[in-house]
C-alpha cells in the first residue's frame, strides 16, 4: 500500500486534509478539505487542464483552470465540492472523506503524477510528505497548508495496515532527533516500558507464536448445569495477524498521537476470507481485566453469580462500560476502507453470556471520525454510519450464525424498516475472533442516515411505550383510546388508522407469527415515528433469533395470548388483540396473510434463501467452529440448517391450518397442500407432526370410491378406524382426533386401486 509521487514530473500532492475545523477557512469563513500542491521543479508550470480527482474510476474528475505554479512554490486547493475557481481561491467539485479515499493528480495528458491510497486521519491533522517533494508520507501534528513540511510533526511509517504476502522491515521516523519512540506488538498502549525503536521492526507471518488473548475464558468455567450448553472452551486454532501502537515521547512524555497499524502477512492472505476483514485493537485491560474489562465473567460474576445466565462485567452498560478501540475495516483483497479510533460496548443479555459476544462501536469526534462514510451495507441506503452493530447471531450462536439476518431477507419485500446486513471476520488484538454479523442499530442516527429524519425528530419506543429517543405522548394517547374504545366500531378504528402505520403493523405481526418468534411479543418490541403531524407508528423487526424452529407452533394464540408471564405481559399484544375486533382490520390481516404465504413464504423461495445463506457462510464456518467450538462441526451445522428447511417446507400448511383454526373459518383461500405434494405422493397425509387433525390427499390420476382409514398406536391396537371414503383425484378427507396422546402411529389407508402405510407424528406441544 504505497503512494505513488512520479517526482520526475515536476508537481506533486505535498499535503492534504480530510477533515478540517480549525486550520484554514476559505474566503467565506468555512472550513473546507483542502489539498496542497508542490513544484519540486526548477521551472514554472501552467496547471491548464491538469487532473485532480478522488475517484481512480474517473482521474480527471476535476480539471485545472489556467493557473501556473511557481518553481518550489505551493499551491492549495479546497476541496468543497463547490466547483469554482477566482483569481485567489481554487474549489473542486468532490470533497475528501475522513474515512479516506484515492487522491490522484494527472497531467493534462492524462499520466498520474501522484496517486494517495486511501488513509483515515484524524480531526485537524493533514497527511504529508516528511520534507517537500518526498516520496514518504505521513499523518503530522501541525498541518502546514501553502507552506513548508519541513521538520514535520508525527511518525512516519513506511508501510500502513493491510495485506501483505512477504516479511518486511517496517521503518518510522520522527523528525525531531530528540525524541523517542516505544512500540508495542500486543495491542498495549505504547509508554516508557515499552519496546524502544532503534532499528526497523521485521513484520512477518506470526502463525507460529502461541496464542495469548484467545486462552482467556469469556465465561464461568463451572456453575449451573446450563452453563455446559455453552461453556469456554479452548481453541482449536487461531489464524493471527500483526498490530503495532507507537508513539513518540519527549522527556518521558508521550507527544501527539498514538499510531495503530494492523497488518497480514501471509502469500494467501488475499484468498483467506470471502468476508470483510476487521481489526480491532485496544489495551487488554479494556477487555480482561478482572474488574473493567467487559468481554469476561469478571466482577460482576463474583457477586451476583447466576440469574439463570451467568452475570457478568459483559452485562454492565453505559457510557461507564464503553472502552476505547483502534478499528480497521478491510474489503477482500485488503484493500483498507477506513480506520479509525473509536467506542466500544457490550449488548446483549443472555446472548452475552455465550463465549463469543457481540457489542456496538460508537463513532464520535473525540476518539477519531465523528461518523464513518462508507458504504458498510452494499443494498442499504445509509452511506454514513454513527454506530455498527457486530452480532455473534444472539441466540443463534450456538447454530448457524446467520438465522436473524437471513430471516430479514426473507422479509426484505416486505412494508418492514429493516437492518442492514454484513458478515465480517472480526480479529482481536491480532488474534482471529471469529465471524461478526454487522448490523444496523435502530436509533436517532439509523432514521437520520437512512431515511433523512433528523436526530430532534424522532420518537423511538420499546415494549410498553419506554423511551429510547424522544417522547411517548403520542404513543400513550394511543394505547389509552384503545384499552377504553371498541374498536369494532369503524369510527374508533378510523381513528386509530390514522395513528397506527396499518399496513406496517400487519407485515409486522404477520413475519413474527409466520416465524414462530418465541421471544416476542413482549421482548425485542421496537416502534417509532417523527414528529411530523403525519407520520404514523411503525413497528421495527429484529433479534428473530428465537424462531423459525418448531414449524408447528400455534403462533396465532401466542400473538394473541393474555397472559402476563413472558415472554407476554399485559401490553404487549393490546393493539393486535383489540385491532382484531375490526371486521375491517381482520379482513385485511386474512388477505394480506394470504399474499404473504403464497409469496414471500413460498416454501420454494424460502428454501432458495436458505441455500444462499449456507452458501455464504460454508467457507468461513470451519475455521469458526475452530476458534469457538460451536456449532460442535461443520455437520452439525448443516444439520441445523435442514432444520430451518423443515420449517420452510411445512410451516406454510401448518401456518393456514392455525389461521383457519383460530379465525374459526370454514374455507381459506390459501391452498397450502396441492404444492407441496410429489407427484410419487399418490396419498399423503397432512401436516405430519400433527395434533390430531389432519387430511388425506388423493393425488393420484384415479377416484376412490371405498377408501378405510385405520390408525394404531404403539402397542398395535387399532384406535380409529373410518370406511367408505370417497375422495376425487386431488380432493382430501380430514380428520380431526383431539383426543390423541403424543407419540408415534401408524396409519393404514386401503381402496380398490390404491394403498399405504404412513407413519404419524403426533405432538401436543405449542
Amino acid at each position: 500500500m504505497m503512494n505513488i509521487q512520479v517526482l520526475g514530473q515536476g508537481v506533486i500532492i505535498n499535503e492534504f486534509m480530510s477533515n478540517n475545523s480549525s486550520s484554514i477557512q476559505d474566503f467565506s469563513g468555512d472550513s473546507p478539505d483542502w489539498i496542497e500542491l508542490y513544484n519540486n521543479s526548477d521551472d514554472e508550470v501552467n496547471l491548464l487542464d491538469f487532473g485532480l480527482s478522488d475517484d481512480v474510476n474517473s482521474i480527471r474528475k476535476w480539471l485545472f483552470p489556467n493557473i501556473t505554479i511557481q518553481a518550489h512554490q505551493y499551491l492549495l486547493i479546497f476541496a468543497s465540492g463547490n466547483d469554482f475557481a477566482t483569481a485567489t481561491e481554487l474549489h473542486t467539485n468532490f470533497k475528501l472523506k475522513q474515512s479516506g479515499e484515492t487522491l490522484v493528480l494527472t497531467n493534462k495528458l492524462g499520466f498520474i503524477l501522484s496517486l494517495i491510497q486511501p488513509i483515515y486521519i484524524p480531526n485537524d491533522k493533514s497527511f504529508a510528505c516528511t520534507t517537500d517533494g518526498n516520496e514518504k508520507m505521513t499523518i503530522t501534528e501541525t498541518p502546514t497548508p501553502n507552506s513548508s513540511n519541513n521538520n514535520f510533526s508525527g511518525i512516519y511509517s513506511s508501510h500502513l495496515s493491510g495485506f501483505y504476502k512477504d516479511s518486511f522491515n517496517l521503518t518510522l521516523l520522527t523528525s525531531n532527533t530528540n525524541n523517542k519512540i516505544y512500540y508495542t506488538l500486543n495491542g498495549e498502549t505504547p509508554s516508557i516500558n515499552s519496546q524502544l525503536y532503534t532499528t526497523p521492526i521485521t513484520i512477518k507471518n506470526n502463525q507460529q507464536s502461541p496464542l495469548n488473548f484467545s486462552l482467556i475464558p469469556t465465561t464461568p468455567l463451572s456453575g449451573e448445569d446450563q452453563l455446559y450448553d455453552y461453556i469456554w472452551e479452548k481453541p482449536q486454532n487461531a489464524y493471527k495477524c500483526n498490530v503495532l501502537r507507537y508513539a513518540s515521547f519527549e522527556n518521558n512524555t508521550i507527544k501527539g498521537s498514538i499510531y495503530t497499524r494492523s497488518f497480514f502477512v501471509d502469500k494467501e492472505i488475499e484468498n483467506r476470507y470471502t468476508f470483510p476483514v476487521i481489526s480491532i485493537v485496544t489495551d487488554s485491560l479494556n477487555i480482561f481485566d478482572h474488574d473493567t474489562g467487559i468481554y469476561i465473567p469478571g466482577k460482576r460474576f463474583d457477586i451476583d453469580r447466576f440469574n439463570w445466565w451467568p452475570e457478568g462485567n459483559y452485562h454492565n452498560r453505559g457510557e461507564a462500560w464503553e472502552r476505547d478501540i483502534h478499528i480497521s475495516y478491510f474489503e477482500n483483497k485488503g484493500l483498507l476502507s477506513f480506520e479509525t479510533n473509536a467506542g466500544m460496548r457490550m449488548r446483549g443479555y443472555g446472548s452475552a453470556s455465550n463465549p463469543q459476544k457481540s457489542f456496538t462501536t460508537y463513532f464520535r469526534k473525540e476518539y477519531g471520525m465523528s461518523n464513518i462514510e462508507y458504504p458498510v451495507f452494499k443494498n442499504s441506503n445509509a452511506k454514513k454510519h454513527k454506530r455498527l452493530i457486530f452480532r455473534n447471531s444472539g441466540n443463534d450462536f450456538l447454530q448457524t450464525h446467520f438465522k436473524d439476518a437471513m430471516l430479514q431477507q426473507v422479509i426484505k419485500d416486505m412494508d418492514l424498516d429493516l437492518q442492514g446486513f454484513q458478515p465480517s471476520v472480526v480479529f482481536l488484538n491480532g488474534e482471529y475472533w471469529g465471524i461478526h454479523n454487522i448490523r444496523e442499530k435502530y436509533d436517532k442516527f439509523y432514521f437520520k442516515y437512512k431515511l433523512g429524519v433528523k436526530e430532534d425528530e424522532v420518537n423511538i419506543l420499546s415494549i410498553c411505550g419506554g423511551v429510547e429517543e424522544g417522547n411517548n405522548r403520542d404513543y400513550k394517547e394511543l394505547t389509552n383510546f384503545v384499552k377504553n374504545n371498541d374498536l369494532s366500531k369503524s369510527e374508533n378504528y378510523n381513528l386509530v388508522a390514522n395513528k397506527l402505520d396499518i399496513n406496517n403493523f400487519i407485515d409486522f405481526q404477520i413475519a413474527e407469527i409466520y416465524f414462530a418468534n418465541y421471544d416476542w411479543p413482549c421482548n425485542n418490541f421496537k416502534i417509532w415515528k417523527d414528529n411530523d403531524p403525519t407520520s404514523k407508528w411503525r413497528f421495527l423487526i429484529y433479534d428473530l433469533d428465537l424462531s423459525f424452529g418448531l414449524f408447528t407452533a400455534n403462533s396465532m394464540e401466542h400473538a394473541t395470548s393474555k397472559s402476563n408471564k413472558w415472554p407476554h405481559c399485559e401490553c404487549s399484544n393490546l393493539l393486535f388483540r383489540n385491532l382484531l375486533k375490526s371486521k375491517e382490520f381482520e379482513s385485511k390481516f386474512l388477505d394480506r396473510f394470504v399474499y404473504c404465504l403464497e409469496n414471500i413464504f413460498d416454501h420454494n423461495r424460502v428454501n432458495t434463501i436458505i441455500d444462499e445463506f449456507e452458501l455464504m457462510y460454508s467457507i468461513e464456518i470451519e475455521e469458526h467452529i475452530e476458534r469457538w467450538n460451536y456449532p460442535s462441526s461443520k455437520d452439525e451445522w448443516k444439520n441445523e440448517i435442514d432444520e430451518f428447511r423443515t420449517f420452510a417446507t411445512n410451516r406454510q400448511c401448518y401456518m393456514s391450518e392455525n389461521i383457519i383454526s383460530y379465525f374459526r373459518l370454514s374455507s381459506y383461500e390459501f391452498d397450502c397442500i396441492s404444492d407441496l405434494l410429489e407427484e410419487k405422493d399418490q396419498l399423503a397425509l397432512y401436516p405430519n407432526p400433527t395434533k390430531g387433525k389432519f387430511a388425506i390427499i388423493n393425488n393420484s390420476t384415479i377416484d376412490i370410491e371405498d377408501g378405510k382409514l385405520i390408525l394404531i398406536n404403539s402397542l398395535g391396537q387399532i384406535i380409529y378406524s373410518r370406511e367408505k371414503i370417497k375422495m376425487k383425484t386431488k380432493e382430501r378427507s380430514h380428520f380431526q382426533l383431539s383426543n390423541l396422546h403424543s407419540g408415534i402411529y401408524i396409519c393404514l389407508f386401503t381402496s380398490k386401486n390404491l394403498s399405504k402405510t404412513i407413519k404419524v407424528f403426533v405432538t401436543n406441544r405449542n
